[in-house]
């Protein structure tokens, strides 16, 4: 069974990992709308 340490660990990875793909995915709505709009 895990520690609370490496399970903690694990979660925290998994955070991370989905709040990149979001800033990156809201970084690429930006620049896609910003793109269009000053164009």
């Amino acid at each position: 069974m895990l520690s609370s340490a490496a399970l903690s660990a694990a979660e925290k990875r998994d955070y991370e990992h989905c709040f990149a793909v979001v800033n990156n995915f809201f970084h690429y709505i930006v620049a896609t709308a910003g793109f269009f709009f000053l164009r």
